[in-house]
């Protein structure tokens, strides 16, 4: 659980669901096409390349998810996995942390899932999970 993510309901209530890894989803803001845009940390791997998901309902199985408020089973710490940057042969940064944690996890074989009843607020200098519901409702 990072400092800056405040889950909405009791996380530990996940470990009854006996997952290998189970991520709160949470916004985040991004860049695209020069315009800001709030988006979920949970994703799908499409193309290559891992793609936010819409907010959705319930459990859902996921390619991956943020580390920011996430519970992760014994076995899969103990399989040996660890948390590092995928870089290129530049040293450039691919892949981030958590992202490739939950790749190396799906290669072994444990299933990522994400439970959008158990969503987190993520705090920066503004509640961006009240920015997306501001959005939300100024766009209907």
């Amino acid at each position: 659980l990072d400092h800056d993510n405040i889950p909405t309901k009791n996380p530990l209530a996940l470990v009854e669901l006996n997952k290998d890894i189970i991520g709160c989803p949470y916004p985040n803001y991004t860049y695209k096409n020069g315009k800001l845009d709030v988006i979920w940390m949970a994703y799908k791997l499409k193309d290559g390349a891992y793609q936010p998901l819409p907010k959705g309902k319930g459990l859902q199985k996921v390619d991956a998810v943020a580390s920011g408020c996430v519970l992760i089973s014994r076995k899969v710490i103990e399989s040996g996995l660890r948390f590092e940057w995928r870089h290129d042969e530049k040293g450039e940064i691919q892949l981030g942390l958590d992202l490739n944690f939950c790749e190396q996890a799906r290669h072994k074989g444990f299933e990522v899932w994400t439970h959008w009843d158990y969503i987190a607020s993520h705090i920066k200098e503004k509640d961006l999970l009240e920015i997306l519901q501001w959005k939300n409702k100024n766009q209907s």
